[in-house]
């Protein structure tokens, strides 16, 4: 595939589930704005998916605070060795979209239908072995996009156009290998999607996107990241902001909210027993 290389280029340093999942209580009120980027129900808060080794993605509703009921949506799902839930709407329906990697290394688009997924969609192929989330648009033309890390480093824009990939892809990054890329949406609001950064020292970064690749430098927002997962959800709780979930190594989930600038140093327990499950998005 042809590369183009940008000016920026360097990185600067209704089934409920069997696994003993325990949610806290508490409900949220909704507020007026654009959905969040991983409503898959519609009902104006932010969701999350979870697999488990046996092949079943289940649905859990979150509710602005926790979770409100959960439900099996998938099974067979053992072959796809990646998802995320941060690609955003790729078919305009108004409902968020999945994409996944099969073992083959096919990159498969499934459409949400506000309950559950339905068929898919080959949009790549080639994809064994690399690092991939959806990155919302990140170039602004309408349509979402995904960032892709390659094995040497190299951190790379492949742009949508609401129904397949570009084969062509513009390099915005390298030396990005021993860091784990999440795609959180507009963290600091300015209309452009950046990307938080884990370093093998925990140290959480952000990355500011301009639309073409970034600007320069990233900010430290967090340190002592080492034992936590995180996952991207967009603005859990409604405030405006882009929030973070994280599983922590004793399966318990929390939330830690996203300021605009950088995210609380205390995060919230909203569930345990999260330890089962081999993917979250």
């Amino acid at each position: 595939m042809r590369g183009r290389t940008s000016t920026w280029g360097r990185r600067l340093g209704a089934v409920t589930v069997a696994v003993g999942l325990v949610v806290s209580q508490g409900v949220a009120q909704a507020t007026v704005g654009p959905p969040p980027t991983h409503d898959f129900t519609g009902d104006g808060f932010a969701d999350v998916l979870a697999e488990t080794s046996n092949g079943n993605l289940y649905l859990y509703r979150g509710n602005g605070s926790t979770f409100s009921g959960s439900s099996l949506i998938g099974v067979g799902w053992q072959s796809l060795t990646a998802i995320t839930s941060g690609g955003g709407d790729w078919n305009a329906d108004t409902h968020p979209d999945l994409l996944v990697r099969t073992s083959t290394g096919d990159l498969r688009l499934y459409n949400g239908t506000g309950s559950k997924f339905s068929g898919f969609t080959t949009i790549g192929r080639g994809w064994t072995g690399v690092a991939f989330v959806g990155a919302g648009d990140w170039d602004g033309d309408g349509h979402p996009d995904v960032l892709a890390r390659v094995s040497t480093g190299d951190l790379r824009l492949y742009r949508g156009n609401g129904a397949h990939l570009s084969s062509a892809f513009t390099k915005i990054g390298r030396g990005w290998n021993s860091l784990k890329i999440i795609a959180p949406g507009d963290w600091d609001g300015d209309g452009h999607p950046d990307i938080l950064a884990r370093t093998t020292a925990g140290d959480l970064l952000l990355y500011r996107g301009n639309g073409v690749g970034f600007s320069p430098g990233a900010t430290t927002i967090a340190t002592g990241w080492n034992g936590l997962k995180p996952i991207a959800v967009g603005d859990w709780d409604n405030d405006g902001h882009p929030d973070l979930l994280a599983r922590t190594s004793t399966g318990l989930l929390r939330l830690y909210r996203g300021t605009g600038t950088g995210i609380s140093a205390v995060g919230v327990t909203i569930g345990s027993g999260w330890g089962p499950f081999i993917q979250i998005a």
